[in-house]
């Protein structure tokens, strides 16, 4: 039996979407993710399997290293480690708009409608210090994510780290419209020193690129995933 995400599918898609920014629409196709799932649905050894573009791997990458543990794969009622392959989209859905005098309605049912796009466009009645958690362009770190996992190797490179000190901690935050990270807290646990160490890198980060709607910057809900690896 093939390893699964808690939830199946329907929550897979899920987790997609709320966690997923499109750093670059101006690319469109599928990022075929790979990664092995451990026996206790540990994700590891997360890498490329198809690329698209740098931008929308490294943030492919970003989102599957975000997952919760895996229902791992079974084998004669045991579970198993297995290496598995999951594609993520970055297409965009055209809904091909009707008139109303064509659709007809069974009686007692309603029609569900789905806007993929905002009708203003420009937002221009929301506050200016509301948070979003969807945008047009996600904050950046300066360089891109191989740049933050580099930052974080680099900040880590003195401290004292033992396996049991290892893993990756979810961390999450604001990023505000000058680029600086605010409401800086754990998402996701590894222990007491763990965390600690991956506060201190996201408080100490330099300020990263702000995220952009409809062609200004805007506060936005981000979270990464800071990898704590073992040295001694």
């Amino acid at each position: 039996m093939p390893p699964e995400f808690p939830g199946g599918k329907n929550a897979f898609h899920d987790f997609l979407n709320k966690n997923i920014s499109w750093p670059d629409k101006n690319v469109q196709g599928i990022v075929t993710v790979g990664f092995t799932v451990e026996k206790d649905g540990q994700l590891t050894n997360i890498h490329i399997v198809k690329a698209l573009s740098p931008k929308l791997d490294m943030e492919a990458m970003r989102v599957i290293n975000l997952s919760p543990k895996w229902v791992p794969a079974r084998q004669n009622n045991k579970f198993i480690k297995s290496n598995y392959s999951v594609p993520i989209s970055f297409i965009v859905q055209v809904i091909q708009p009707v008139r109303v005098k064509d659709v007809q309605l069974s009686p007692g049912h309603n029609a569900d409608i789905t806007i993929e796009e905002p009708i203003s466009g420009n937002d221009a009645n929301d506050p200016p210090d509301k948070i979003y958690t969807s945008v047009e362009k996600a904050p950046q770190f300066p360089g891109g994510m191989a740049k933050f996992f580099q930052y974080i190797e680099d900040g880590l490179k003195n401290e004292k780290i033992t396996e049991a000190d290892a893993g990756r901690v979810i961390v999450s935050f604001v990023a505000e419209r000058d680029g600086s990270l605010t409401d800086i807290k754990i998402a996701r646990s590894v222990g007491a020193k763990s965390d600690a160490l991956a506060l201190k890198l996201l408080k100490n980060s330099p300020k990263w690129l702000p995220a952009m709607r409809y062609g200004r910057p805007v506060r936005v809900a981000f979270a990464v995933p800071v990898p704590i690896k073992p040295n001694i």
